[in-house]
């Protein structure tokens, strides 16, 4: 005689838990992107700076935030670039953001190395953010330009490949020896787009 096979369904009445969660970015780009997410986030563009600046200034945002909301975001995460910050400065200020509990989405050089990974399989060498656009360019049904107009639609252009991207930057992310995953190139990006898929 056969087993009788159980289903398990969620009681109507139980409710889907999603966190409250806060993203402060540095650039437009990187507001405009994740923005673009259906996932019920706050967004908001911090000052832009060395990435230490940022840091500092967006926890005084994220602070002030919660104060003004009398809210405690579950989650607080920080998107900026190393641009041409000092390595050992761009690693002190992923420290201090973790430090302040703050996740981060960083990107070496910039956040259009994120966009890039959705055409081209990149093996984590050096590549200066010169060589961004070009590649975008090939790939992109349209110019990739930082205009309001194109920013935002690199969202629902990108989502079709948005799977390669991320199984690139983890690949690309898991390769770097420890203590050196913050180097050039790379972007953690993917760990954030993760988390927002989870309710998006």
């Amino acid at each position: 005689m056969s087993k009788k096979k159980h289903h398990f369904k969620r009681p109507l009445n139980q409710k889907f838990y999603r966190p409250t969660m806060l993203i402060i970015c540095e650039g437009e780009t990187e507001y405009y992107y994740f923005s673009s997410f259906r996932a019920h986030a706050s967004v908001e563009q911090g000052e832009v700076g060395n990435s230490m600046t940022f840091v500092t200034n967006a926890i005084k945002t994220k602070n002030r935030i919660q104060k003004k909301k009398e809210i405690k975001f579950d989650q607080t995460w920080l998107v900026f670039d190393r641009d041409e910050t000092d390595e050992g400065d761009f690693q002190k200020s992923i420290r201090k953001a973790e430090e302040e509990g703050c996740k981060v989405a960083y990107s070496n050089q910039a956040f259009d190395y994120w966009f890039l990974l959705h055409f081209h399989d990149h093996n984590g060498n050096p590549m200066d953010r010169s060589q961004y656009k070009g590649i975008l360019d090939r790939n992109l049904p349209f110019p990739y330009d930082k205009t309001e107009k194109t920013l935002q639609k690199m969202y629902s252009e990108l989502i079709s490949t948005q799977d390669k991207a991320i199984v690139r930057a983890t690949k690309i992310y898991n390769g770097k020896e420890n203590g050196k995953q913050h180097t050039e190139s790379v972007s953690t990006v993917h760990k954030l787009v993760d988390e927002l898929n989870k309710y998006n």
